[in-house]
């Protein structure tokens, strides 16, 4: 019993955690603007930095890499490895569908990054470095993205000195991600998001 108390409280706070709108927060303290109701409706990073400038748009993705990576940090600290995992989770959940927003948040990216540089820190830091190399030459965020997530399993694979728990967690991360991508993308090509 105590470790089902235990467990569902860090995961609710997780979520609470997860749910803190970073993009809106800032849009709307800057601007006065809702930002789901600006470019292409999505309460992210790259969104901001379409609407606000890139300066805007790097603060936020920073702002959401580190809010992953500390709830995942923070809860396995405090409450063990199992709930912070779990805990990295439940904080992307959390970012895609805030609870704050009525569930139309951003699309997990930033957050999902953050969780896997505080997991997996020797693999995934170069791998960023490498990402933000592409991103600066390219000028495509949904590449360096890419290069991340589908760099890292391979990685953990290959070289990694890690189990298969580890191994499907940097699996499933990037599906989590690309499922909320999906779904975001159906909802605004809906026309429901009103973007302008």
């Amino acid at each position: 019993m105590e470790l089902i108390i235990i467990w569902g409280v860090g995961l609710v706070a997780a979520y609470l955690l997860g749910s803190i709108p970073t993009a809106y927060l800032v849009v709307h303290y800057r601007r006065g603007f809702d930002i789901r109701k600006l470019g292409d409706g999505n309460s992210g990073a790259a969104n901001v930095a379409r609407v606000m400038g890139a300066k805007t748009g790097i603060f936020v993705g920073i702002v959401d890499i580190f809010k992953g990576s500390l709830i995942l940090a923070l809860a396995g600290w405090l409450l063990g490895s199992g709930v912070g995992m779990a805990g990295g989770i439940i904080a992307i959940i959390g970012h895609s569908w805030p609870v704050y927003l009525l569930g139309r948040g951003g699309r997990g990216a930033a957050v999902g990054i953050g969780v896997l540089l505080a997991l997996l820190p020797y693999l995934a830091f170069p791998i960023a470095l490498i990402g933000i190399i592409i991103l600066g030459i390219t000028r495509k965020t949904r590449l360096a993205i890419a290069f991340f997530f589908v760099t890292l399993p391979i990685l953990v694979f290959f070289i990694g000195n890690y189990s298969l728990v580890y191994l499907g967690y940097s699996l499933f991360i990037p599906v989590l991600v690309g499922t909320s991508h999906f779904i975001s993308v159906k909802y605004t090509t809906r026309g429901l998001d009103g973007a302008i």
